[in-house]
């Protein structure tokens, strides 16, 4: 049940018209683009306009249920509005000879796209497989799938990485036109807009420009008993301002990375201890660690810990700020997929 058809050798697709039209169309010669039989025209119970075989005869195209062409239908009325040239059921061939049909293809200058609508079950590795081809033709597909609506995910349940871009779909109870996407809570309509504007983005990436936060904590020491400051971690925010981590000093490579960006001359004015190299009894060994103001006693790795376990509201206001480009060399950060600035979030 495709959206795409042939008149006088010509494509046409469903989606460019409308009742009106729709009704004159009939009564011409329009073939099945995939076997070239006569095609019959359709409105499915969704209201979607599609094509369909008078008779199959031996076409081996598999049919789609009214969902998948109702999200077919979506998803290029969205891009036409959005100024992309769009075609359905698109045929390619990886450079290792395989084959793929996109469900919606979109174009726009250099940039190529494709959409994966994925209404039944489907493995991490038939995801991965299926992507590959695209990749290898040098096409960036997404894929939309339908979720349980009565299961709880955890992100790393579907394919989650730069190259296998996989996006859950849920249903609320009135129905397909109410679709939405968990991981960023918003409605489909709204999320594939927002992609084919590049609302999407993995983040960070390399060579990303991201800002740096120092947060300070301040608690009482455990020797003296008076009151010092200790960095309880890094807020790292993009350039939308949307936090994207957050690291605690405790993290390895953290104490480094702010050393050799401008904390030191700011410990003193914010009466935060020097950051050096102190003896823990606790772990037999020295390490650069937070120290006392006062005393200079060591404020344990444990303790930052324990102290960022037990805090509740906002995060104190940043000591120290800085710009920096995200490498191999920063401090680890896991890249995630961000919506219009938004983070996905980790269940949903």
């Amino acid at each position: 049940m495709p959206l795409k058809a042939e008149l006088d050798r010509c494509d046409i697709f469903a989606f460019n018209f409308d009742d009106g039209t729709w009704d004159d169309l009939k009564g011409k010669p329009v073939q099945m683009s995939c076997c070239g039989n006569k095609a019959v025209l359709k409105k499915s119970k969704l209201g979607t306009l599609f094509f369909s075989h008078y008779r199959k005869g031996d076409c081996v195209s598999e049919a789609e249920s009214a969902e998948h062409l109702y999200l077919k239908n979506l998803i290029c009325v969205v891009a036409l509005r959005n100024g992309w040239n769009v075609v359905t059921e698109k045929q390619g061939k990886a450079p290792n000879g395989e084959r793929w049909i996109a469900d919606v293809y979109c174009q726009k200058g250099k940039a190529k796209l494709a959409f994966e609508v994925q209404w039944s079950h489907q493995s991490r590795d038939e995801f991965i497989r299926r992507q590959k081809k695209y990749i290898g033709s040098g096409v960036r597909a997404a894929w939309l799938f339908k979720l349980k609506n009565n299961k709880e995910y955890w992100i790393d349940d579907i394919p989650y990485q730069f190259d296998t871009p996989v996006f859950g779909m849920k249903m609320k109870p009135n129905g397909v036109e109410n679709l939405f996407v968990p991981q960023f809570d918003v409605a489909v309509e709204e999320f594939v807009e927002g992609m084919l504007q590049g609302k999407l983005e993995w983040s960070p990436r390399e060579g990303q420009r991201l800002i740096a936060e120092v947060i300070p904590l301040y608690e009482e020491c455990w020797r003296c008993k008076k009151e010092t400051g200790v960095i309880l971690g890094v807020s790292v925010k993009n350039d939308k301002y949307k936090e994207v981590s957050f690291e605690k000093f405790s993290d390895e490579g953290v104490p480094e990375f702010l050393l050799s960006n401008g904390v030191f001359e700011q410990l003193s004015k914010n009466k935060i201890g020097v950051l050096k190299k102190r003896y823990s009894k606790t772990r037999g060994e020295s390490y650069l660690s937070n120290g006392c103001f006062h005393c200079d006693a060591i404020m344990g790795n444990f303790f930052i810990f324990q102290s960022l376990v037990e805090y509740c509201g906002e995060l104190p206001e940043p000591m120290h700020k800085f710009e920096y480009i995200f490498s191999s060399s920063s401090p680890y950060i896991r890249s995630e997929w961000c919506f219009d600035g938004c983070q996905s979030k980790h269940i949903f």
